[in-house]
């Protein structure tokens, strides 16, 4: 039955494919038919085409003879009258190169004479330039000297007159600033008298026994202060800051971490004979504290 099943298969597609063809010729057929042309008349229409072709064939033959005839004795003329062209033209060529010839000499020489004529000309031009320029120079030369040497005269005086006045201002200028510094320097002098006489005065009314300031300088008892040992200078320290601590008797004091035991231990003693209160800071390897001390 699986064989028989694949036969009928395999005839059923054949017969399928058959149609389809039958089909497709068939639509040919009818397309070709409704294209074919109508019948000529009757005749014998191939003697008829090659009786035509006959007759076209001597046609062309003896067209073409003739052609080559004409063209034959066209060419021929057209030789002659060439050959008469080139002599004619060369017969010209002769003449006029003649004719030319003569005509350069006539006008070599022409061009020579009035060339000569030219230069005649322009010689007795120059000659007479030259002279009035001779003329003009030697009426030029003395005058411009002259007036070189007055407009060289002229220049340095204005520059003499320039630089004079320029100098009186200057001159000028620098006296009225003298003048102004002059009265600045009394000025000054007179102030610094004041002054000296006013630092006099407060000196010797200083509290503090042999302080005194000579050009900026500090004494204590004729010692210069960067001399003076350092419980001297603690004491004095203490005895300035008493004058500036008013009513309120409260000193803050800075760099106390910065002394030695000596100079602090003079501090400490110089505190508590003045009768104030000191605010200082120490530097300790302790835990951040404040150390308060009774002053008797």
């Amino acid at each position: 039955m699986v064989v028989l099943e694949a036969l009928r298969r395999a005839m059923f597609d054949a017969r399928t494919g058959i149609n389809r063809s039958l089909k497709d010729k068939q639509a040919t057929a009818r397309q070709l038919l409704e294209t074919v042309p109508e019948a000529p008349p009757e005749g014998n229409w191939k003697a008829e085409l090659k009786a035509a072709e006959a007759e076209y064939s001597d046609l062309r033959g003896n067209t073409s003879a003739a052609l080559t005839s004409i063209k034959k004795e066209v060419d021929e003329s057209v030789s002659a009258e060439t050959y008469k062209f080139l002599e004619s033209k060369d017969a010209a060529k002769i003449h006029a190169e003649a004719q030319i010839s003569r005509i350069r000499e006539e006008l070599d020489h022409a061009i020579a004479t009035i060339t000569a004529a030219h230069d005649s000309t322009i010689n007795a031009m120059r000659k007479a330039e030259q002279q009035k320029r001779a003329e003009l120079e030697a009426d030029y030369r003395p005058k411009e000297a002259e007036l070189k040497e007055r407009i060289g005269h002229a220049k340095a005086m204005v520059e003499q007159e320039v630089k004079a006045t320029e100098t009186r201002k200057l001159a000028e200028r620098m006296e009225n600033e003298a003048r102004k510094l002059s009265e600045e320097s009394e000025s000054l002098t007179s102030a610094l008298a004041k002054l000296e006489a006013l630092k006099s005065s407060l000196l010797s009314s200083l509290p503090i026994p042999g302080l005194e300031v000579r050009d900026g300088e500090v004494y204590v008892n004729d010692v210069p202060f960067d001399r003076v040992n350092e419980s001297a200078r603690v004491q004095l320290a203490i005895e300035v800051a008493k004058l500036r601590a008013g009513d309120l008797g409260l000193i803050a004091v800075d760099g106390v971490e910065c002394m030695d035991s000596a100079t602090f231990a003079a501090f400490e003693k110089a505190a508590e004979e003045s009768g104030l209160q000191f605010i200082a800071s120490m530097v300790s390897d302790s835990p951040l504290a404040i150390d308060g001390r009774e002053v008797a």
